[in-house]
């Protein structure tokens, strides 16, 4: 019980200033579906840091899940700071999948790790 306190302490505190040893740790315990969306973000992030132009519906394509089960895991992940998403013109992830567009960035690609 003591790992999933210190995990979750862990969790709340990823951001710009974490060490890349923290953010190794949230990785590697991510549960598989996480892990597996996670490594798909990842790839997809091509360009300069900062920048992306993944979506949602694209990484769901690419990981061979469901918008559901995206939507679930999308925001487990942006809990704990490994990811989040930048919405173009207002728009949120809940609107992302009637065509309009959220950007989805890494906290290791916008640092340049």
């Amino acid at each position: 019980m003591e790992h999933n306190t210190t995990l979750d302490r862990l969790n709340a505190m990823l951001n710009y200033e974490s060490s890349p040893e923290e953010i190794a740790v949230v990785i590697n315990t991510l549960p598989e579906l996480s892990r597996k969306v996670y490594d798909v973000i990842i790839k997809g992030l091509y360009a300069e840091p900062g920048f992306s132009d993944l979506t949602w519906s694209a990484i769901a394509t690419s990981a061979g899940i469901t918008h559901q089960q995206i939507s679930g895991v999308a925001k487990k992940l942006i809990e704990t700071g490994l990811v989040y998403d930048e919405p173009y013109e207002g728009f949120d992830l809940d609107t992302e999948f009637n065509n309009n567009y959220v950007f989805v960035h890494a906290l290791v690609h916008d640092r340049g790790f």
